[in-house]
């Protein structure tokens, strides 16, 4: 069995009804979770609401979190009984995570899941088990205008121990998360359409009336309302939940033991409410009228309704103003519609905590390792033996490419040491994505090459994204780059052409006349050259190149100077597909090189550009660095060292290709070291 802990946080009952929601489809979908639900207030309700799967879930009574502390008869924060329970539960947190860790150590659990309490993170921490946290808002964040710096201070350490974060529509919080934030709108219990159906029939059975729910909330004590000229509205029949202190011929209570209040929203016409997220969430995905009562001290209440009235989701009123308003004048139609997300989040769960997938303590090395690659040789028939100053072992005297870190399936990488060695990069990508930080592409973007050119490659062109993805079966485009490792002495490439129309451009090329079309340029090591989409192009004899360039391996040859292949025949050309992508008239790209000095580095800044940046670490003796937000291709041209991280050392040479995962926060190379490094 997989074991998940919910912890859920005490204030009311939001909380627990948006958790109830994700537990009821964890248990649906796989039989072989078990959950432990930790809470105190609203145990029994989640216990009730929970009973089908009740074999397979153990409840555990624990404090998890003060909540707020609203002023007798009203909806408002008393901030200073709010700060006297906040300092007496963190007087007791010792005690209560030395019990936790005591009840859970009995447990194999797989992750621990917190809405929104912070003591569920520091116990994972402590457990070395990974941790999620799911929620719109934090405690640290509801309190911050309430509570001094200082007391905040222990909430605010234990988030910052949450691996991920799960942030919900509305969400205005800090980057709390170790590893890695993820986004989602709404999401909510599921509804029962006969339950409303019968609900609705019930209450308005001639159908003339409208039905209005205003969920307060059932932890809180607003006084006796029974005096609110708002129930005398004929028009319409009120819903209120069970604890309200009302009694009116047009007010129904919703039962004490009744569980399933989502059915009353779903049968409301109009929702009344404060701007607890659970309610609002199911108002939001049932497409109901939303009136939203304005807390001002509430920094959580605030940025829902940022939220929900940036969406023209919702009108606002006072508690003030509501008890005299005519309804009508101020209710809003809702125009976004949003799908209820609880199996989205839900398969994102499993995913994440599928096996070698989650890291938590225990395997935390797993995340401070560099990924080094084994290189995969290709024969080229302009290819040679330059190839072997790199380090690498020829299998024939015309290797022309070494894909040195590819995602491609026509060179595919594979780790060849350390943790995940034998796995592909195509599966660290599509299942360990934590490694590589918040880069949305689908497909791995880059690839980087080495290429020896012993003979003159085709002049050739590639397509951009657009076009490739429309007629190469949703390849992407190839933007490329090149540094030039070395060359000849009189060497030069095509880069560009003459043609100042496509018109000229064809009859060129029909006619045969290269040397009035191409354009050559000398080149010397060192230099470096952006290849966009587009550019006619070719690498002539006598170079050596490290290329960066868009994951993609669709190349339209335009000439390939009548060469035959091993069984005799010419390569094919493909002059249509180059006639409709080529850049006419060629538009040429300078190249701008900025060089800073850095912690013992120079860098040389290439290139930032759409698809990648490139540079040229160069260290001499030793240089530090801190990891970007985003993964780095690394590439070493020259030289050997030592490369340095909280999990050891790490020998480089010339020749070796290895990717610097988000993970690693710093880390530091030792030697006489030239690299080339990319990312996204």
């Amino acid at each position: 069995m997989k074991i998940f802990v919910f912890y859920i946080s005490e204030y009311g009952f939001g909380h627990a009804t948006r958790c109830i929601a994700l537990i009821r489809e964890m248990l649906r979908a796989r039989n072989d979770v078990q959950i432990i639900v930790c809470n105190s207030f609203a145990l029994q309700f989640i216990r009730a609401s929970l009973i089908e799967y009740e074999d397979r879930i153990i409840f555990h009574d624990v404090e998890t979190d003060v909540g707020f502390v609203l002023k007798e008869n009203s909806l408002e924060l008393d901030k200073e009984k709010l700060k006297q329970a906040y300092v007496s539960f963190c007087a007791d947190l010792p005690r209560k995570i030395g019990e936790e860790l005591s009840f859970l150590e009995s447990f194999t659990v797989d992750c621990i899941i917190s809405d929104i309490a912070p003591i569920a993170f520091e116990v994972a921490d402590r457990l070395e088990v990974p941790s999620i946290g799911i929620s719109n808002f934090s405690w640290y964040t509801a309190y911050k205008n309430v509570l001094s710096v200082n007391l905040l201070q222990v909430f605010k350490d234990m988030y910052k121990k949450m691996d991920y974060f799960y942030t919900l529509a509305g969400s205005n919080e800090p980057q709390w998360a170790r590893i890695d934030t993820f986004s989602f709108n709404f999401y909510s219990r599921k509804i029962n359409s006969l339950e409303v159906e019968k609900i609705k029939l019930k209450l308005n059975p001639t159908g003339k009336k409208q039905i209005v729910f205003i969920p307060i909330g059932m932890k809180i004590d607003i006084g006796n309302i029974t005096s609110l000229p708002l129930w005398d509205e004929e028009r319409f029949i009120f819903i209120v939940s069970h604890n309200m202190k009302i009694e009116h011929e047009n007010v129904f209570k919703i039962p004490q033991n009744y569980t399933e209040s989502q059915n009353y929203v779903a049968a409301a016409d109009c929702i009344i409410s404060k701007a607890g997220w659970g309610t609002v969430s199911e108002a939001v995905l049932q497409n109901k009228l939303l009136l939203i009562i304005d807390r001002k001290e509430m920094s959580e209440d605030q940025h829902t309704i940022q939220f929900l009235r940036g969406n023209n989701l919702c009108g606002l009123i006072t508690w003030e103003e509501l008890q005299y308003m005519n309804i009508e004048e101020h209710i809003k139609v809702p125009r976004v519609i949003y799908e209820n997300e609880v199996q989205k989040i839900t398969s994102h769960i499993f995913k994440l905590t599928t096996a070698q997938l989650l890291i938590g303590k225990k395997d935390y090395k797993r995340m401070q390792s560099p990924l080094f690659l084994q290189p995969v040789l290709q024969e080229r028939i302009w290819g040679g033996k330059s190839l072997k100053k790199f380090n690498y072992d020829l299998s024939s005297e015309s290797i022309g490419e070494c894909w040195g870190i590819s995602a491609h399936p026509n060179g595919m990488s594979i780790v060849k040491e350390g943790p995940y060695k034998g796995v592909t990069l195509e599966q660290l990508w599509r299942e360990e994505r934590y490694l590589f930080g918040e880069c949305l592409s689908e497909k791995f973007p880059l690839l980087t090459k080495m290429l020896d050119a012993n003979k003159d490659l085709s002049v050739q062109v590639h397509p951009d994204d657009e076009f490739a993805h429309t007629y190469e079966n949703g390849e992407l485009g190839k933007t490329e780059c090149w540094y030039i490792v070395d060359c000849k002495e009189d060497a030069q490439l095509v880069y560009g052409h003459n043609a100042d129309t496509k018109v000229d451009f064809e009859e060129m090329i029909k006619e045969g006349k290269w040397e009035d079309l191409l354009r050559r340029v000398s080149i010397k090591p060192g230099d470096f050259f952006y290849v966009p989409s587009g550019t006619i192009h070719a690498l002539c004899e006598g170079t050596v190149v490290l290329e960066t360039q868009q994951s993609s391996d669709t190349t339209y040859r335009v000439y390939d100077y009548e060469r035959i292949d091993a069984n005799g025949n010419k390569r094919e050309l493909h002059l249509d597909k180059a006639i409709q992508v080529a850049n006419i008239p060629h538009e040429d790209y300078q190249v701008r090189p900025k060089i800073i000095e850095e912690n013992g580095v120079f860098i040389t800044t290439y290139v930032r550009e759409k698809y990648f940046s490139v540079y040229k670490w160069e260290i001499k003796e030793r240089a530090s660095f801190q990891q970007r937000e985003i993964f780095q291709l690394v590439s070493v041209i020259e030289g050997e060292g030592t490369l340095t991280t909280i999990d050891g050392d790490f020998s480089i040479k010339k020749g070796d290709h290895f990717i610097l995962p988000i993970t690693i926060e710093n880390f530091s190379i030792k030697g006489n070291v030239t690299t080339i490094v990319s990312h996204p």
